[in-house]
């Protein structure tokens, strides 16, 4: 079975940050998502098939 979900992620960067650390945290944390639906977050197991995670940015930028 596939399964889909949308996700929509806010967060707010700290005064003084280098221009591209939300793009940065970001890219990391879509890697670290993909890593825990696949492996877990300890030693459980999520019987998801290694390799099909895939989580997509559709879009990204600063928001009012």
């Amino acid at each position: 079975m596939k399964y889909t979900a949308d996700l929509k992620v806010t967060f707010v960067i700290e005064d003084g940050q280098p221009e591209d650390q939300a793009k940065r945290i970001l890219y990391r944390e879509v890697a670290q998502f993909e890593h825990a639906i696949e492996h877990g977050r300890w030693s459980e197991n999520t019987g998801v098939e290694k390799g099909s995670a895939k989580v997509q940015i559709l879009s990204h930028g600063p928001t009012t």
